[in-house]
This record gives C-alpha cells, structure tokens and sequence, in this order.
C-alpha cells in the first residue's frame, strides 16, 4: 500500500464519554464524620458538564484540519454520563439515571459508595449498528477517576465485537495505566497530543500500518506484532533535551492543525437526551455532573435559568502554559500562539450549536494578555465579539488573581496606550461576566516559591487578591447584582485541624467585607496525578502511602488520599472530617462536604 494514502475517503470514529461515579461516603460506628453528617454524604463528582465534548469537537477540528484534503473524519458521539436536562432541572433524575452500588472503598471507619450515573454501554439498544461502522472507537478522559470504566467499557467492546473493531483509550486520565488497560483487552492507549502527528497515529489505524503506529509519540499498542511503549513528544517523562527539540518542532508545525476546518459529527445512542423542540445541539445540552449539588450558582443556573452554558478550553490567545507548576499535567509542555479570528470562529460555531455563554478553562488564559499588549488587543477583539453575540462568559480556572491584578494595574498605571488597552479589556469582561467567577492562583505567584501548597498560599498573594475583589465588587455593584467568587486554597497531606480552622479564620474577615460580593472558600487536597510532573516525588516520599493508586476513583480534589509514613486510611478520614468541622465553624456561607457544597443559608 503506497505511503500515507488511505484507503477510503471516510474515516468514522465513535467518541465514548464514561459515564461518571457519584462517590457517596457512609460513616460507621467509630467513624470522626458520624457527629459531622446526618446522612451519607454526596463526596465528588469528578466531571464539568459538557466539557469532554468541546474538547472533542476542538480535536476532531485539529485532526481535519492536518488530515486536509486526504480524509474527511466523520465522529458520533455516545455520551454515557448525561442525564436529561429536564429531569437535572426537577432533580429526578436519580430515578432513572443512578445505578446501584458497583464499588466499596473501605475509607478508615467509613465506607465509601460507587454509583454509576447516566447510562450502561449495555443499554444502548442500537450499539451494533452504531460500532460497525466505526473505524475507531475512542474513550477520552482527561481525570483518572475514569480510568476503570474506561477499562470496563473497552473490554466490553472487544469481547462483545472481537477485532472487528479497534478501541482506543486517550488523554490525560489513562498516563500510567497503560498496560493495565492493553491487558484489559484494548488495542491502543495514546497518552500523546492530537497536535503532535495525531492524524498519523489515526491514518495508521485506519490503514492498519501498524510498524508506523509503533513509531509514533504517544503511541502504546501491541497491535500487529509491534510492540509501542512511547512517550508523549513533549511529556515531563522525556529528557529535557528531547522534550525541548520537540516543543520546537510543535511550534514551527502547529499552524496545520489550526486551520478552521468544517467538521461533520452527528450524536448517536441515546435518544433519551434529544429533545426535538429544541434548537440546542444535544452534544451540549444535557448535564454530566453535580446533579446532587445543592449550591445556589452555577448548578442552579445550568438547569433552572435560560443560559446553556458549555465548558470552552479553546478561548485563548496562546496554547500550552508558561507555568512548570508540578500538579499540573500541561506543565513544561510548551506555548504557542492562536489566532483570534480563529477563536472567533469557535465561538460562533459554539453559539450556532445552541450555546448562550461558555465557562473559559484555557490553562493561564490571561498570560500572555497581562504582559504583552498585542495580546490584549487580541483577547479584547474576542471579548467584543462574544459581547456583540450577547454571551456571557464565567472565567473560571483560567484567570489568576495574580495576572488580572496585573491587568488592573495596568489599566490605572500604565502608559496611555496601555491604560486605554487594559481599561477597555476590563470593560468588555466586565459586560461579558455572569453571576459568578472562578479564579485559581499559580502557587508561585502566592507563596513566593515553586512547589509549596497549602495555607502559605494565601500569604504572598493577599494584596493581589484583595485587588481583585475590590475590582470585583464594583463590577458587580454596576451590574446592579451579586457576583460570586469561589477561592480554593489546596493542602499539604500534613496539615491538619489547626492549619485547616487558621484558613477559615483567615478568610472569614474578608468574605464578609464586600457587600456586592458572595465570596465561598474551602480547602481542597492534593491529587497524586500520574500525568503530573509531582508523582515522582510523591510516589519516593510517600509509597505505598498513596491511597488513591488502588482506588483511582478518588482521585478528585474533595477527598484526602495520601497518608504519611505509618498511617493509614483512618488518617485520611480524620482529615476530612476536620476539614468539613473547620467549615462548618467558619463564617463561609457554603460549607465543604467533599466537593459537594452545600449552602449554610440560602443565597
């Protein structure tokens, strides 16, 4: 077969997205949380709406644009974890979307419950019709917590359809789990990135080259004979020198996969969750998580209010992260720029699907914008844009107290150019801004030092913050409404009751300083992250300490999970529990149950 001519115009690939854990913890005789909690307690939900399928539909656009002329891709798209908007807006959903218990994780005294939400792959009466015309079926997860039913779903699928179909797994939440998952039967687990030769690494399945898919980064597969253990072109594994020489060839050939090109998808298997009334695309209607969560903001906001808002990873004058930030798994990756036209683009097509605003999660989307004034002339034409189309925008993981302090400062004391720029920038975020927002801190930027978390997080970065919040406060008195502001803070696996209660006494003061702002704030643990460049370092301080590696299900920011040397599980549950009585004693309006907030009074 002639090198890189495929064999068919059409290449058709089936994104699964897992259905999602309700993790629910119950205390037991002897248990520190029995005089906490009333009733067993709704701990996480590890997933964000929509958000796994704008990162879909962004892929599906790289991969088309590289593939260009060569192929036209084709995805459906199975989203096993929705439940239907109407019942997510009556909260009754539980009673057709919430399985029995499939797991218990043995928590100290307590017992921690798994429940699947949405759908069984089992229950899709038109799979076969669905899986025999696929190529590829692809399970991306971007968090670990998914990791075993990603596992589940792929042996599934290969007993239930043998090689008449290749099962891939990808993204973030398989890295370290790679055998694990080739032994489960899947044939490729692809920990790389679509922008480093992606299309090839799908062009070779497609072709059934596999001595070509053995020498692509990212690639693991046993599939042909060829045995592919690769790492990713530009992850932290590789020798900086390797890592260094790729992020360059990233650079000079990011362009090809950033062309605006038309993709064609269609949703497939769950006619439970396409409402023919409606206008709205269901790829973004329907709701993946914090279905219990009671929490007056965004929850009730998605399901109750006219907004449909989509978790957008793209809105960003620059991909990739300056930061080297050792929890993070986009650390040391590289940046490069993206055009604003092209978000432009992105933003009408997420409109015309039916969007009415986004929540913004680009890794330090304002970076670039604070220090380079060509930047911020470029996000303002984006802000405009997304003002003109009357869509509101909560920035929420993307934006650092810390840059935008910066971009204020900017705006009162810069050069004329400058102030007029970043005061017009201010403005037209300030009109795209909802009720809410959700900034996150670059843990040097707010202690002083790389790597350090917990309460000396807050110290360095106080006059930054409170910049902020002054800011903030008069945005929202001109909005003529409240805006919310959540401040997280993420703990050392040491601290303990008194670090915890010095935290909320900390905040307490300031929370209630603001009379326009609702300011929620809790402390939240560290995730042992196998994509993250801190395992290492975890997995030599802590070993067999690390909780979560044989329960890969907690790994989300509600739960404590690593035991110093000597303790056990017990250790763990006696750190939340003195993390939810430091909440609970606090002047916080909502109050931490796991990542499940509730609120002390209502708003």
């Amino acid at each position: 077969m002639p090198e890189n001519k495929i064999e068919e115009e059409i290449i058709n690939v089936l994104w699964i997205k897992p259905q999602d854990t309700q993790l629910k913890i119950v205390p037991r005789p002897g248990s520190p949380l029995e005089e906490l909690v009333d009733e067993p307690l709704i701990l996480s939900y590890d997933n964000q709406m929509n958000y796994p399928f704008t990162t879909t539909l962004t892929l599906m656009r790289q991969l088309q644009s590289a593939l260009g002329d060569e192929a036209t891709l084709h995805g459906s798209i199975l989203n096993l974890s929705a439940v239907p908007r109407e019942d997510f807006a009556h909260k009754t959903w539980q009673e057709n979307y919430l399985g029995d218990v499939y797991k218990e994780i043995p928590f100290g005294y307590s017992t921690i419950e798994c429940r699947r939400i949405g759908k069984d792959i089992s229950e899709i009466d038109t799979l076969d019709e669905i899986v025999q015309r696929q190529d590829l079926v692809v399970i991306p997860i971007s968090f670990e917590t998914h990791v075993n039913e990603v596992a589940r779903l792929g042996k599934y699928l290969k007993e239930r359809y043998g090689d008449s179909v290749k099962v891939m797994a990808s993204g973030t939440g398989v890295e370290g789990h790679e055998e694990h998952l080739l032994n489960e039967g899947l044939d490729v687990v692809f920990i790389g990135e679509v922008t480093d030769k992606g299309e090839q690494v799908l062009k070779a399945i497609k072709q059934e080259d596999y001595k070509t898919l053995s020498s692509l980064p990212g690639v693991f597969s046993d599939l042909g004979g060829y045995r592919a253990r690769n790492l990713g072109a530009r992850n932290f594994r590789r020798d900086p020198e390797s890592r260094a020489k790729n992020i360059i060839e990233w650079n000079r050939n990011i362009g090809k996969y950033m062309e605006f090109a038309p993709i064609s998808f269609e949703f497939v298997g769950r006619p439970d969750l396409v409402n023919p009334e409606s206008s709205v695309h269901p790829v973004i209607q329907h709701c993946n998580a914090f279905q219990d969560v009671d929490y007056g903001t965004l929850t009730n906001i998605l399901p109750e209010g006219e907004e449909i808002y989509l978790a957008a990873d793209d809105i960003s004058v620059q991909k990739g992260c300056q930061e080297n930030c050792d929890f993070c798994h986009a650390a040391g990756r590289g940046v490069a720029n993206q055009d604003a036209e092209y978000i432009n683009k992105m933003v009408d097509f997420y409109k015309s699907m039916g969007a009415t605003s986004m929540i913004v999660t680009s890794d330090q989307l304002l970076f670039k914008v604070a220090y380079n004034i060509k930047a911020a002339k470029q996000y303002n034409e984006i802000l405009k844009h997304i003002r003109k189309l009357g869509m509101h925008v909560l920035y929420g993981n993307g934006e650092s107290f810390s840059l935008l302090a910066k971009i204020i400062d900017n705006a009162r004391e810069g050069s004329e150019e400058q102030r007029r720029v970043y005061a017009e920038l201010l403005g037209n975020r300030a009109e795209t801004m909802p009720y809410a927002y959700y900034p996150f801190e670059r843990l040097e930027a707010m202690v002083g030092r790389a790597g350090e978390t917990g309460l000396g997080k807050l110290r360095g970065g106080l006059e930054a913050y409170l910049k902020v919040l002054e800011h903030t406060d008069r945005v929202a008195e001109g909005r003529g409404h409240n805006i919310e502001i959540g401040t997280n803070i993420i703990l050392n696996p040491e601290e303990g009751k008194e670090d915890m209660e010095r935290f909320y006494n900390f905040m307490d003061p300031i929370a209630n300083e603001f009379s326009h702002l609702t300011i929620r704030y809790n402390a939240f643990f560290l995730i042992p992250s196998n994509a993250a460049p801190h395992i290492k370092t975890l997995k030599e301080k802590y070993g067999a300490g690390l909780y979560s590696e044989k329960h890969p299900e907690l790994k989300v920011v509600s739960i404590p999970q690593i035991t110093p040397q000597g303790e056990d599980a017990r250790y763990l549950e006696k750190q939340l529990a003195e993390n939810i009585a430091a909440a609970k004693s606090s002047k916080s309006k909502r109050m931490l149950g796991g990542g499940a907030y509730y609120p002390k009074e209502p708003i």
